[in-house]
């Protein structure tokens, strides 16, 4: 809830500024006051559907057009777009044309906000939208694990920045493969390669469960 509020108050924040002006910057403080509006009712209960994104990766023309300035702001980054944590798997942000790594077969991704990256079109690719810093339902996470474990190729695991919902597959993959006893222990080795690494409890705790055998619905 308080990534909820921190949205709603942002939003509401570039409103309030955008109704005291007139033209062109009325407009554009606008604009991404109400995605962040609508952003926060996702947070707030809604889920990541009211974005938009379909699970094929499609994102429709309005949710695009609605969302573009807080998805240009997410794509601003000096951090190398990704790693290699474990034998076959790859974890990074949501690559863009060229940054596939050669050997990669298949690529997840976990983004609700991003359509399907360009890097993903001669590639498989299983798309899971979730919330920034949230974790999807226990069944659907599994069902992602055992996918990644079953892969014949090397693995692209992405998120905005690949460091919280792609990485918390990497560490559920990690442990199932006994490279990791435990979350702790593999959250400590992503990040001597990604340093900026850090699941949420959310996600601590559907790895947790994932790796525990527990698939009762969340």
């Amino acid at each position: 809830m308080r990534l909820a509020l921190f949205y709603l108050l942002s939003g509401w924040a570039l409103v309030y500024l955008a109704a005291q002006y007139t033209g062109p910057l009325r407009w554009m403080l606008l604009w991404p006051g109400v995605s962040l509006i609508l952003v926060a009712l996702a947070y707030a209960g809604l889920g990541a559907r009211l974005l938009g994104k379909k699970s094929d990766g499609r994102v429709p023309a309005w949710a695009m057009a609605l969302h573009f300035p807080v998805w240009w702001l997410r794509r601003l980054t000096s951090e190398p777009s990704r790693q290699l944590v474990a034998p076959g798997v790859w974890l990074g942000r949501r690559p863009r044309q060229g940054e596939v790594p050669d050997g990669v077969g298949l690529i997840v991704d976990m983004t609700a906000e991003f359509p399907r990256p360009r890097g993903a079109r001669h590639v498989g690719y299983f798309c899971l939208p979730t919330l920034d810093g949230l974790a999807p339902r226990a069944k659907l996470f599994r069902q992602l694990v055992d996918s990644v474990l079953a892969a014949d190729k090397e693995v692209y695991l992405c998120c905005a920045a690949g460091h919280g919902r792609s990485a918390a597959v990497a560490a559920a993959v990690m442990i199932a493969r006994n490279q990791a006893a435990d979350v702790d222990e593999a959250e400590h080795i992503l990040r001597a390669t990604r340093p900026a690494v850090a699941l949420t409890r959310a996600q601590r705790r559907i790895v947790r469960r994932t790796t525990q055998g527990d698939e009762s619905p969340q």
